[in-house]
């Protein structure tokens, strides 16, 4: 019997239970002991103690451009967030697990083995497409239409075409939200001079990016540390220039779009005009993005009712 479902990304961990709903939002990282190799805290929690803690224990973010990266610390980082749902090990069932289309077989294997061995379950895994398409209401697992998703994560921007409950053309590139983090704070580092921390650049993505050309100039002062004497200093930085360095992230979800869409089967383009792209995932709502998308595919493009967390409840429905 299956009982919940679990979505596992770059950036987050959720958790989602039939008749219940979304139970866990937590981030995707983890506090490891040096000394003894555990995980001390996971999600907010380890998020919490970042720089309050002595050097031995140190963070670590296990899961990186969608596949796992460190199995230890994603099987303890799972099992302290499966603890925090409520989730009990006593009693058997499995758990739909959402997993990228584009996913090698040894990143299922990975996904699937840790998932299983943090939370001593059976795991299936879910096309996360699909389940993104159900989610939203729009896929039955039956159902021949087909439906076109974007789903930009922390690490990963899948697009792919489902119908009949699964995926029949993808396409799928390793830059994410968090890729957009990592680009500003490069810039600011090589504009600038100046160190700026990922939850400044993160803050900074998403009051000023943008991924289309706007007529309203907005700009933001930004605090870092100096490169060359590490004294607290900031600089005030436009929109435009945010855009600017963003600007290949964004060509590469261009590309991943256009890609899927030239290998759309021709007996669904009728689908594809009619319904257009449906944006998933936290880059989602980056502004400017569905008029940029529209501009390069001649399609429609809609945000998804529920964009964070409609794959994991699709999951849960499949």
């Amino acid at each position: 019997m299956r009982i919940a479902a679990l979505d596992v990304g770059s950036s987050q961990v959720r958790i989602f239970v039939p008749g219940k709903g979304l139970l866990l939002d937590e981030p995707a990282c983890a506090v490891v002991d040096e000394r003894k190799g555990h995980v001390v805290a996971a999600g907010h929690r380890a998020l919490s103690v970042v720089g309050k803690v002595p050097g031995y224990l140190r963070l670590v973010r296990p899961i990186r451009h969608g596949a796992v990266d460190d199995f230890a610390v994603a099987a303890g980082m799972l099992h302290r967030l499966g603890e925090l749902a409520g989730l009990s090990r006593r009693t058997r069932r499995t758990i739909a697990v959402c997993v990228s289309p584009g996913a090698t077989p040894i990143e299922r294997k990975a996904l699937a083995g840790v998932c299983a061995e943090a939370l001593d379950t059976d795991v299936q895994l879910i096309d996360r497409a699909a389940a993104c398409a159900i989610g939203d209401g729009v896929l039955g697992a039956a159902d021949g239409i087909g439906v076109m998703t974007l789903d930009v994560g922390g690490g990963t921007a899948q697009a792919a075409m489902s119908c009949w409950g699964g995926v029949v053309s993808q396409s799928l590139v390793r830059c994410g939200g968090r890729d957009m983090d990592e680009a500003l704070r490069s810039w600011f580092r090589g504009s600038f001079g100046l160190v700026v921390g990922e939850d400044v650049a993160e803050e900074l993505k998403i009051r000023l990016g943008h991924a289309s050309p706007t007529a309203q100039m907005l700009r933001a002062e930004v605090l870092g540390r100096d490169v060359e004497d590490g004294r607290p200093r900031s600089v005030v930085v436009s929109s435009e220039e945010v855009a600017g360095a963003i600007e290949e992230q964004i060509q590469a979800l261009e590309k991943a779009v256009l890609d899927c869409i030239a290998a759309v089967p021709p007996e669904l383009a009728t689908d594809l005009l009619a319904d257009g792209i449906r944006l998933f995932g936290g880059v989602a709502k980056l502004a400017g993005l569905q008029e940029r998308l529209e501009s390069v595919t001649s399609l429609s493009v809609r945000l998804a009712k529920e964009p964070l967390t409609a794959a994991v409840a699709g999951a849960a429905m499949w």
